[in-house]
C-alpha cells in the first residue's frame, strides 16, 4: 500500500507445473499483502499475483503452472497505509494432480479407479 515499507524475497520454483503457495499467516502482527513477480531483474518483473486477506487481515495465495526453474519475487507490505511490524513469510510448492490420474498402458491394461485425494482432486 502507498506509505508502506516493502520488503522483497527471491523464490526459484523446483517442481513442473507445481502449486506455490505464499503466506504470512504465522507470525504477522499487522495487515500484510503480497505481490509475486516473474524474473529477478528489477527493470522487467512481470506481476504474476497480488494476494491481500488470505488468512484474516494476513496474507495467503497460490501460483501454478511454471516451469521447474522460474524465478519469482514476493513483494510484502502492508494492506493498509503505513502499518508495519514482524512477519514470517512461508512459501510450500507440491506437485499438482491430475484429475484422471497417471496413464500407464500395458499388453494387459485394465481401468482402475484410485481413492487417492491430493490437493482436493482425485488422482
Amino acid at each position: 500500500s502507498v506509505g508502506s515499507p516493502v520488503v522483497f524475497y527471491q523464490y526459484t520454483s523446483s517442481i513442473d507445473d507445481s502449486i506455490i503457495t505464499f503466506d504470512t499467516c504465522k507470525g504477522a502482527n499487522f495487515d500484510t499483502a503480497i505481490t509475486i513477480y516473474l524474473g529477478s531483474d528489477c527493470d522487467t518483473l512481470q506481476c504474476v499475483s497480488s494476494f491481500d486477506a488470505g488468512c484474516g487481515t494476513l496474507a495467503s495465495g497460490k501460483i501454478q503452472g511454471f516451469p521447474a526453474g522460474t524465478t519469482f519475487i514476493a513483494a510484502v507490505y502492508s494492506g493498509q497505509d503505513y502499518q508495519n511490524g514482524v512477519f514470517l513469510v512461508q512459501v510450500q510448492e507440491s506437485d499438482r494432480c491430475s484429475a484422471t490420474g497417471p496413464e500407464y498402458e500395458c499388453e494387459t491394461s485394465f481401468s482402475v479407479t484410485a481413492d487417492h485425494i491430493c490437493n482436493g482432486e482425485q488422482c
